[in-house]
């Protein structure tokens, strides 16, 4: 039968429940969870009912009834229409034998169609087709309208769903503080404070003493040296007493550089949390320690959502969703992937959005993700083609990154101690991981040439040093040269380090 597939259109809704939940329980009932398209006709079908978008198109009359039973008992009326395709082919087989008059979309008249020109209504002198343009280019305003309001209302839900959570959680915390001092316990905290200060009070005590003790002990063997001292002027020609004192001399002298050698070499030496924190760096595949506000988890999810996005041929609505982000670093990745898909669909009508949209990225990032986020911008132009744009476009970052300044755009110093020039070659080897994703091979080289002249500046210590060689033979693993990453590790000072970062790398 023509008529016998239907698209299901959402009429208004009653439910008491938000708009973001609403949607989230229709998807579940469609199972359709992740599917960001369909979650964006739910939400413009709820929040704009007038629009009359289609939910499902294109089903069986049974199946369509089915759906609208299950919608009405979650508050949610829907209506049935025929599918757009079927409706227009049987209008034309209806219509066909009128196709030769003019209706006047004003005042109905109907006279013979002009073929050749404009169709020029004999009873109200209307124009046709400029009424029929004034027409679509209100209809087109007024869906830029919605669309533009659909935005807005979407933003607006999920800012007071953010504040209703960050509320709920003030009240729990309020809660847990109320409920923990209870009376039973306060004796029981007391006493137990009062010991800790006794405690530290004897303990300063006895660290006071101490250390008076050896001032004194210092003090008489000062005064008993000075004493020598005296004696001997006044018997220069005892031979006994100048080889005591010699002797002593001598051995206060050897002393001092023993006492020297030993503090170099427990600074040299690494501890086993240090040892255990530069094998994660020779991990390949570790999660991308740059993005700030979002898990790695949660950028594996919206990486699915963005490839559902463009599987549906819908870079328009991934490039919304990359507005929608928070994490600039990750919405820079994740619009590599839409500039990817263009490029290899030799399509060009989204170019300008995603400019723009890189540029809002730049201004926002943190100082952090700053060179990465241009490093992406740089990679974008890569993916066109464009090497000469390329460059223009990372030549900033490359001289932030070779200079010594650090005080502008690199932490000098942050939890662990890691100096800002160690930091750069963490920043450099996440560069080369993002050009690799994209084998963009000799741009991936390059960063390993500057990755070596930023070692050169790096501090003498042990720990930095060891840092920035494991750095370096990750950043060799992932372009693939294994035997320059063995050489890299060989080059470690610390011995116990260097063994177990040398057994790290042959495990991998």
């Amino acid at each position: 039968m023509p008529d016998s597939h239907y698209d299901l259109v959402i009429q208004h809704h009653a439910s008491v429940e938000p708009v973001d939940r609403l949607v989230r329980d229709l998807l579940i009932l469609l199972d359709k969870e992740g599917d960001p398209y369909i979650e964006y006709k739910l939400s413009e079908g709820l929040l704009f009912p007038e629009s009359k978008t289609a939910i499902l198109e294109n089903i069986r009359k049974d199946e369509a009834e089915y759906y609208q039973k299950r919608f009405r008992e979650m508050m949610v009326e829907t209506s049935l229409r025929p599918t757009l395709r079927l409706s227009v082919e049987k209008s034309d087989s209806s219509t066909s034998n009128v196709s030769d008059l003019h209706v006047c979309p004003a005042c109905q008249h109907q006279q013979l169609r002009n073929r050749s020109g404009m169709n020029i209504c004999q009873n109200c002198n209307l124009v046709a087709e400029k009424y029929q343009r004034s027409q679509k280019r209100e209809d087109i305003i007024t869906q830029e309208n919605r669309d533009y309001k659909f935005q807005q209302d979407k933003l607006m839900q999920e800012a007071l769903e953010r504040a209703r959570i960050s509320e709920e959680e003030q009240l729990r915390r309020e809660a847990r503080l109320q409920l923990s001092l209870e009376s039973k316990k306060r004796p029981l905290d007391i006493a137990i404070g009062v010991t800790a200060v006794m405690l530290m009070v004897l303990t300063g005590i006895l660290i006071i003493t101490t250390i008076q003790r050896k001032e004194t002990q210092a003090l008489d063997a000062d005064q008993q040296q000075v004493l020598i001292s005296k004696s001997l002027q006044r018997n220069p020609g005892t031979e006994k007493n100048t080889e005591l004192a010699k002797n002593g001399f001598e051995k206060t002298q050897t002393v001092k550089p023993l006492e020297e050698a030993v503090t170099t070499a427990s600074h040299n030496r690494l501890t086993q949390d240090d040892i255990n924190k530069l094998k994660t760096l020779l991990e390949t595949d570790a999660p991308n320690p740059y993005l700030t506000k979002i898990s790695p988890e949660q950028f594996k999810h919206d990486r699915q959502k963005l490839r559902r996005l463009l599987e549906l041929n819908k870079p328009e609505l991934a490039i919304a969703f990359v507005n929608e982000l928070t994490d600039q670093y990750a919405a820079a990745l994740l619009l590599l992937d839409v500039a990817n898909y263009e490029t290899q669909k030799d399509h060009h009508s989204n170019d300008s959005d995603i400019l723009r949209t890189f540029n809002h990225l730049m201004s926002r990032a943190p100082a952090i993700q700053q060179p990465l986020v241009s490093a992406s911008f740089s990679l974008m132009f890569r993916l066109q083609g464009q090497d000469t744009n390329a460059y223009a476009a990372l030549k900033p970052t490359l001289e932030d990154l070779k200079t010594t300044e650090n005080s502008l755009l690199f932490v000098v110093d942050d939890q662990r101690g890691t100096s800002g020039q160690v930091q750069k070659l963490g920043i450099v080897l996440q560069m080369i991981k993002d050009h690799q994703h994209f084998s963009q091979t000799k741009a991936a080289q390059d960063f390993l040439q500057l990755a070596e002249e930023i070692l050169i500046t790096i501090p003498t210590d042990a720990l930095p040093q060891a840092e920035a060689m494991t750095l370096l033979a990750s950043a060799c693993l992932v372009v693939g040269e294994i035997d320059q990453a063995h050489s890299w590790l060989t080059k470690i000072t610390d011995t116990s380090a260097r063994e177990q970062l040398l057994s790290k790398l042959n495990s991998l």
